[in-house]
């Protein structure tokens, strides 16, 4: 997820973090999620960005391969079917 930046300050990412917090009714899902450093998501919380004067440079968005691999890897491994999401 986003290259292995984190979203918030730019270096490694090791976590991913809910833009919206799921405490506050965030879902989990690709455009909600980003790739954040341990520090960053620790300081961020539960909270909104805007709450802590924080903006993410991008548009959080599901990245392009995720349909056609799912759908690719079905039909190519039956045997996979049971465990991948349709």
């Amino acid at each position: 997820r986003d290259d292995h930046r984190c979203a918030y300050c730019g270096g490694g990412a090791d976590t991913v973090d809910h833009v919206h917090p799921r405490s506050r009714g965030g879902r989990h899902e690709w455009t909600n999620v980003v790739a954040a450093c341990v520090r960053c998501n620790h300081r961020k919380a539960d909270r909104l960005l805007h709450e802590i004067g924080w903006e993410l440079p991008f548009v959080p968005r599901a990245p392009r391969w995720s349909v056609a691999f799912g759908t690719t890897s079905v039909r190519s491994e039956p045997l996979w079917s049971a465990y991948v999401v349709a």
